[in-house]
């Protein structure tokens, strides 16, 4: 027997097709120069220039029903509605004077349109242009500073400007104009001391930079079709300046086979993240961001600039020839790499004060436990090469929830990957090459952390088991 339910309008969105057009052109020049001096000291030097623009829009057909009841404007509603196809019968709409004053304001117009529904076009704001360049330039040098250091140091300069541009003249409302310029000075210092003649101690230092992308920078609201994730850019935006020190120690034992461990240092000034809004413009400057602070409800996602942050956390690395175990093994090696970090951010002053936040959480998406390994067989004689590997992303935060109302952040689960490539010469020139990703097909999710009660699912899916097959040919 078949069996309906009435589903309530008001708990769906209308059926909705959207059509995208993105247009982006970049373009660089960049030139290098080496100067040696003698047999183990370089000069180095070079500048690099990079343009690019982009153009965005959207267009959306809903699916709406037809129970208008408000105050259109009566040509609007007499184009939308007594369109032939639709069947509507202008007769039918009843008029309502809601002053008393003899002049009629609102339109009932369900006596018309009951059962009925039509396509609405719309663009809601979702046009903008952007553009940006690059202008750099870095001078290096790498030389030996006594029989068993090296030094490798330099400096880039860096001049960064991106800028983007909303259209909403067509919905009556001004122009949004957003984006950022940056001036970096950039040092980087690297020094190696050899242990032995296998061994090396490597201490490095270097400032980088992080910019924001156009999509992350524009204001535009863009839905996720599979999820209905609503991202809103910030034109507000800033890049971020990051200060990295590392200390390694390795050991190439033969061959391919290495051991390393290293331990590394990161502070972030204007780290981007990304947080929940309500979707609520408070302050009335068209731009979601932190001087709209809120109540949560299930609103837009917005990145946004936070103070500052720090990561930090070791690393251990090697891979290992099977043949010194048997000879029957020669051609079998297995390798990987484990990382432990720690994560720590500053929750801005504002978010603190309004909803009782502590001062620090977790960086947005940064795992505390990685793991990547792999089993690989490589046959040089006939041209084959095997790896299966496995990487696991360990738990960690996806999207900030300053909620005082019990749902708490979103959380990513742990999840393990498992994809296997073979590679196969088939003559001196052509190979072919074999991927299977995600055997093991597991399921991601993400999950509201639900303060005092049971977690919620934010979003569970599984990706699928994906391959391809391709041939390179090299010419020589």
């Amino acid at each position: 027997d078949e069996q309906y339910r009435n589903v309530n309008p008001s708990d769906l969105d209308p059926p909705i097709r959207r059509y995208r057009d993105l247009v982006e052109d970049n373009m660089e020049y960049k030139v290098d120069f080496t100067l040696p001096f003698g047999l183990d000291t370089r000069l180095k030097w070079g500048a690099l220039a990079s343009d690019s623009s982009r153009e965005y829009n959207e267009i959306t057909y809903s699916v709406t029903p037809l129970t208008w009841q408000g105050q259109p404007d009566p040509a609007l509603v007499q184009a939308i509605y007594t369109d032939p196809y639709i069947g509507f019968d202008w007769d039918l709409v009843e008029e309502i004077d809601s002053n008393g004053d003899g002049t009629v304001d609102r339109y009932n117009l369900g006596p018309a349109l009951q059962g009925r529904h039509f396509i609405a076009r719309g663009r809601g704001g979702n046009i903008y242009e952007g553009d940006g360049s690059v202008e750099a330039a870095y001078l290096m040098t790498d030389f030996s500073l006594f029989e068993d250091w090296r030094v490798i140091t330099g400096a880039r300069f860096e001049s960064n400007r991106m800028d983007v541009l909303q259209y909403l003249e067509q919905q009556g409302a001004a122009n949004i104009e957003g984006g950022f310029k940056s001036d970096d000075l950039l040092p980087a210092l690297s020094l190696v001391y050899q242990l032995t003649e296998k061994q090396n101690l490597r201490f490095a230092y270097g400032r980088t930079i992080a910019t924001p992308t156009f999509k992350e920078l524009s204001p535009v609201v863009i839905v996720d079709s599979f999820t209905g994730d609503k991202f809103q850019g910030n034109p507000n935006l800033n890049r971020t300046l990051i200060d990295n020190v590392d200390l390694r120690w390795e050991w190439f034992i033969e061959g391919m086979e290495m051991v390393a461990v290293s331990a590394f240092y990161k502070k972030m000034e204007d780290p981007i993240e990304v947080i929940f809004f309500g979707g609520e413009d408070t302050n009335g400057d068209g731009i979601l961001d932190n001087n709209d602070i809120q109540p949560f409800t299930r609103g837009n996602i917005v990145p946004q600039n936070v103070e500052e942050a720090t990561i930090y956390g070791l690393e251990f690395e090697w891979r290992y020839n099977l043949g010194r175990l048997t000879e029957a093994l020669e051609r079998f090696s297995i390798g990987g790499n484990i990382s432990l970090i720690e994560s720590e951010v500053s929750v801005p002053q504002d978010e603190q004060d309004f909803f009782e936040s502590d001062p620090t959480r977790q960086l947005v998406g940064q795992s505390p436990f990685l793991v990547n390994f792999d089993f690989a067989y490589d046959n040089d004689d006939i041209g084959t090469y095997l790896n299966l590997s496995y990487n696991y992303t360990d738990e960690r935060l996806s999207v900030v929830n300053p909620s005082n109302t019990g749902l708490g952040d979103v959380w990513e689960t742990g999840v393990g990957r498992l994809d296997l490539t073979w590679t196969q010469r088939l003559n001196g020139n052509m190979k072919l090459k074999v991927a299977v990703k995600n055997l093991l097909d597991p399921a991601f999710e993400k999950y509201y952390a639900v303060n005092g009660g049971p977690d919620r699912i934010y979003e569970s899916y599984t990706a699928g088991i994906s391959a391809s097959i391709g041939i390179t040919y090299t010419f020589e």
